[in-house]
């Protein structure tokens, strides 16, 4: 699987010298953080002055007022309120505060979270018959509703008044037609448009409760969490949100939640946006997943301890479940991939039958990170209609992409890197040609290219506890505020120890000694070796062992050192070798096996990778020609041999021995 994988490109990235030291002067901040925050933030005021930061006015939404004006009349006629909600946890945190704060102000309000597997996403006609049957007068909907347009006509004619709050993309120009449609997306004097689900719902909360402070501060902690798991940037007011949202979950009264840090074992005091989005939010979800969300809305609604428990257990048992339904699905979808050579399209479109519906997101997403390339993973089953979950990568919108193949679709909307649909089974042939067809025209080399974005380089000695700790304030990290990368230059490999699928590097500076955790990187570290001269980018963090804190380095990527991992002895060693082995015999063996005539020539261990730089090298100067498939090298027999060959003359030994700066490639 890793040789399919594209080497990632490192782009290391550039700030004006002038502004870094005026931040470093203005701030007193060290230089990797002034340089961080330049290359996050167009204006560095919206990171250090975020305390002073404030929420928009939310009136300045589209039709909010209307919103507001109908939902009080409601109140006021004493009407049927439901609050409909979408199963993922931003729209259970959606439904629950919205529920929550209009059951406080006296509303008979209750809420709808529609069956996954039997509704399928948003507003359906059989939810919609449900709504009638049950006398509602009044329906708002929380992260989802501007596709539904005529199911929203529908509960127009049934006289059910309708408001739609949603951050999804429109479709067109098409917007549901009813009392109240709230959508940053929609034109207005708003000035952010990527607030998550939660956030517009929590926007109507505020302009009904004309911004009290309680209530803003009592339903943060809910936003927060919904707009981490949903995935929107968190710059703005999403890094407002979010900041002060945990800043106060770490102080929750809230019962429920109490239970799930518990059973999740999250620290509430060390509580941050990396917890919500690997231990809290995947709980919430499951139960939307494989079950019904409502159990996740019941969870915060939930005031008994012992039921609470209850609750949060089920769901951690949930989870578990998902996790290996989605491994078994993995699978299944990597044999298929493999097998039909599917990786060689622009756009991944794999099906497979009984596939989860709630599950298939998250395959999409791993298979996307894997081959980096969209991916759209499609369920089928006895019926003609199956639903599929795609994921893409930046510089491919995903939404466009749908629309341009919407007459293949019975239904479809999301995001520019993530959305949901349905197709019929004997179209899915026809869907995958047109939407491949629709991206050749797209992907570029570089949009089709993983670049790692590097913030700065920095020196062993500068990896301190004290620095850890300033970059604290950048926190919240997330998309659009990713955690930040630095590069270690020309470090020398001392050891390299395995457990499972981690390695765990040992390197020198010559001065100083550091021991990098690289996690599910065990295959790549295999082909590195003590001595070999390194590059690696990778994030920081705090080792707790033993009670006492350690600064760490996590290897996000490693490469062969730009500055001396090849050098003129190394390349002549290989040389020598095959030279000698020619002139006794071919060369047609295990690639492995000429890695061990170099131990036994000369009494030290040559990695595979510079074993293969070597060889390209070689190549490059036509002194020896070879190819290597399935793990076996072939050297052929018409070689010449130079007395003398100027090694500048081959790329790959400039580019790995020459001192060439801070290369982005």
């Amino acid at each position: 699987m890793e040789k399919l994988q594209k080497q990632a490109k490192w782009v290391f990235l550039e700030s004006d010298n002038e502004k870094v030291e005026n931040l470093i002067k203005t701030y007193n901040v060290s230089r990797p953080l002034a340089k961080t925050v330049l290359n996050r933030f167009d204006d560095e005021k919206d990171f250090f002055d975020c305390e002073k930061m404030h929420l928009n006015d939310p009136f300045l939404l589209n039709d909010m007022q209307k919103g507001v004006d109908t939902i009080n009349e409601s109140i006021l006629k004493g009407e049927k309120i439901v609050v409909y909600g979408d199963y993922d946890v931003d729209g259970i945190t959606s439904t629950y505060i919205l529920t929550d704060y209009l059951k406080s102000i006296g509303a008979n309000v209750s809420y709808y979270i529609p069956d996954r597997a039997d509704e399928g996403y948003g507003l359906s006609m059989s939810s919609v018959e449900t709504l009638k049957a049950e006398g509602v007068n009044c329906v708002v909907t929380v992260d989802l509703g501007i596709s539904a347009i005529e199911e929203v006509k529908k509960l127009y004619e049934y006289g059910i008044k309708v408001v739609v709050t949603d951050h999804h993309s429109l479709s067109g120009d098409l917007i549901p037609s009813c009392e109240a449609v709230i959508n940053p997306k929609i034109k207005s004097d708003y000035p952010f448009v990527n607030l998550a689900g939660v956030g517009v719902a929590f926007k109507l909360i505020c302009a009904l409760s004309d911004n009290d402070e309680d209530i803003i501060k009592k339903y943060l902690p809910y936003v927060a969490i919904g707009t981490v798991a949903d995935l929107v940037e968190l710059k703005d007011e999403n890094r407002y949100i979010v900041k002060e949202g945990i800043n106060l979950l770490k102080n929750t009264n809230n019962t429920g939640l109490k239970s799930l840090f518990e059973i999740s074992n999250t620290n509430m005091e060390n509580i941050d946006a990396k917890n919500i989005g690997f231990s809290i939010g995947p709980r919430l979800n499951a139960a939307g997943r494989l079950s019904c969300a409502d159990v996740s809305v019941k969870l915060l609604m939930e005031c008994d301890k012992e039921k609470a428990d209850e609750i949060a257990n089920a769901l951690d048992n949930e989870n578990n479940r998902r996790k290996e339904e989605e491994k078994n699905i993995l699978d299944e979808a990597l044999k298929i991939i493999m097998d039909k050579k599917l990786y060689e399209n622009e756009v991944i479109v794999v099906s497979g039958y009984g596939w989860h519906h709630g599950v298939i997101g998250i395959v999409a997403s791993r298979i996307t990170d894997l081959f980096y390339k969209p991916s759209i993973i499609i369920s089928t089953g006895d019926e003609e209609k199956s639903k599929a979950s795609g994921r893409s990568i930046k510089g491919f919108n995903l939404f466009d992409a749908l629309c341009h193949a919407s007459s293949y679709l019975l239904k479809f909307g999301g995001h520019s890197l993530a959305a949901g649909l349905s197709v019929e089974k004997s179209k899915i042939e026809d869907f995958s040609k047109c939407i491949n067809e629709y991206a050749k025209n797209i992907i570029t080399k570089d949009i089709a290219t993983y670049c790692i974005s590097i913030d700065d380089t920095l020196n062993l000695n500068e990896i301190t506890l004290d620095l850890i700790d300033e970059f604290k304030q950048l926190e919240p990290f997330g998309m659009g505020n990713r955690t930040p990368v630095f590069c270690l230059e020309k470090i020398k490999i001392s050891e390299i120890r395995y457990s499972n699928a981690h390695a765990f590097v040992t390197a020198t500076d010559g001065k100083n000694f550091i021991t990098m955790p690289a996690f599910n990187m065990r295959d790549t570290l295999s082909s590195f070796a003590e001595s070999d001269c390194i590059d690696v980018c990778g994030s920081l963090s705090v080792n707790t062992y033993l009670g006492r804190e350690h600064p760490q380095f996590i290897i996000k990527d490693i490469r062969p050192s730009h500055t001396g991992f090849l050098t003129r002895e190394s390349v002549l060693n290989v040389y020598m070798i095959i030279k000698n082995m020619l002139g006794a015999k071919k060369i047609d063996m295990p690639f492995c096996a000429l890695a061990d005539e170099f131990l036994s020539l000369y009494k030290a261990k040559i990695s595979n990778i510079k074993l293969e730089k070597s060889l390209k090298v070689l190549k490059e100067l036509m002194l020896i020609d070879y190819k290597i498939e399935d793990e076996n090298i072939k050297v052929f027999e018409k070689v010449q041999f130079l007395k003398k060959t100027d090694l500048e003359k081959s790329k790959t030994f400039v580019k790995y021995s020459a001192k060439r700066g801070k290369a982005n490639e």
